[in-house]
């Protein structure tokens, strides 16, 4: 296997949306990432959230949404991996980080894709101490138009994505599926015509 420097984009991808491919995108373009490797949660560790559709359902989506990242890029090679939910259980992302440099040739540090809405909390994670010194994180705006370092735990290696901050997440498209709104804007077209054939988070 070729050593790459590569990232984590890890989520519920449920469903995945324009947002995920937007975040995918800035990647590829704008750092020295060669492989991103999209990893769908089992059950996240850090929030509840009640899956509404299958992991099977998920992994679908997501294959979709790279394909259609795929279609457009060349350089960087894109990797679903399903070891979180073939892992079963809580969701940890030292394990999960644990188990891409078992199987990857990583070159340097793990690059960790997470939104600034997390940032708060990173020093609850599971085995934090251990878990900050084997990635760079990632920082993508999600809530915040600018980011200050000093919000940041200490001892942590970082850059801040320049990205726009994207209205969208997956929590609100259920909700707008649930009440039949239309969603499609916001949604790769292979991904809202597979929600729509398999009737997904309809009330």
């Amino acid at each position: 296997m070729q050593v790459k420097k590569t990232a984590i984009l890890g989520g519920t991808f449920n469903p995945v949306h324009k947002g995920h491919i937007y975040l995918s995108q800035l990647i590829i373009r704008n750092t020295d990432y060669s492989r991103l490797l999209f990893i769908p949660v089992n059950k996240p560790s850090h929030k509840i959230e009640k899956m509404a559709i299958s992991a099977e359902h998920r992994i679908s989506m997501l294959k979709m949404a790279i394909q259609e990242i795929a279609s457009v890029n060349d350089n960087t090679e894109l990797v679903l991996d399903d070891c979180e939910i073939n892992r079963g259980g809580l969701s940890f992302s030292l394990d999960t980080v644990n188990y891409v440099y078992n199987t990857y040739s990583i070159e340097g540090k793990l690059g960790f894709i997470i939104g600034d809405d997390l940032v708060a909390g990173l020093e609850n994670w599971y085995n934090w101490d251990i878990l900050k010194g084997k990635v760079t994180f990632l920082i993508a705006k999600r809530e915040f138009s600018l980011l200050e370092d000093h919000w940041l735990p200490d001892g942590i290696s970082y850059k801040y994505l320049e990205n726009a901050v994207k209205e969208i997440s997956s929590s609100t498209l259920r909700m707008k599926i649930m009440k039949g709104e239309d969603v499609s804007e916001f949604l790769p077209v292979s991904v809202y015509e597979y929600i729509k054939e398999n009737r997904l988070y309809n009330s």
